[in-house]
């Protein structure tokens, strides 16, 4: 008697073998989709990422920028907290050196005001700079004029009347006035 498969063994061994086929080539699939393929590059795409680039760079430029900022801010922190703790010190045990000290310190302020001054005047216009120019003390004419550009004072003594301009000359000259007659 010949044995002749059934049709169901035939079927379920179709079957098995088909299902193996499958599973390997889905495990292949899925090992294809764990590498990501990178996407073609395009000029939008390259444009993109070095506009994206170029952000980052000044972001990190910024951030650089405030945090040296940052440090400069606390180092002038420390030295006027330094600065205060040794003045209350000093006004705790006041003595003859002091007051040498406070001379320094006025002189630094004068220095500082007229600084300021020649930069107002230097912002002005000659022609508006120069009335009240006139009207300041001869000293205070010589500091701020002595702190500013020489054109902006040029430009200044051409506005004043001749006599205050001749005044503040020869005192920046470094000679006295003669008397006017």
């Amino acid at each position: 008697m010949s044995l002749k498969p059934s049709l169901l063994s035939v079927t379920a061994t179709v079957a098995a073998i088909t299902m193996a086929t499958s599973t390997i080539s889905g495990v292949a699939a899925a090992a294809d989709q764990t590498a990501p393929e990178k996407p073609p590059v395009t000029r939008l795409g390259s444009a993109i990422e070095s506009d994206l680039a170029q952000r980052d760079e000044a972001d990190a430029a910024r951030q650089r920028k405030m945090d040296l900022q940052e440090q400069a801010l606390q180092a002038s922190q420390k030295r006027l907290d330094a600065d205060l703790q040794e003045e209350q010190s000093s006004s705790d045990g006041s003595s003859s050196g002091d007051s040498t000290k406070q001379g320094e310190k006025s002189g630094t302020v004068e220095d500082d005001t007229a600084d300021q001054l020649a930069r107002i005047y230097q912002g002005m216009k000659a022609k508006k700079a120069a009335p009240v120019f006139e009207k300041l003390d001869l000293e205070l004419q010589i500091a701020i004029a002595r702190k500013m550009r020489e054109r902006n004072t040029g430009l200044i003594l051409a506005e004043m009347s001749p006599n205050a301009a001749a005044r503040l000359s020869m005192a920046l000259a470094g000679r006295k006035a003669s008397p006017t007659k």
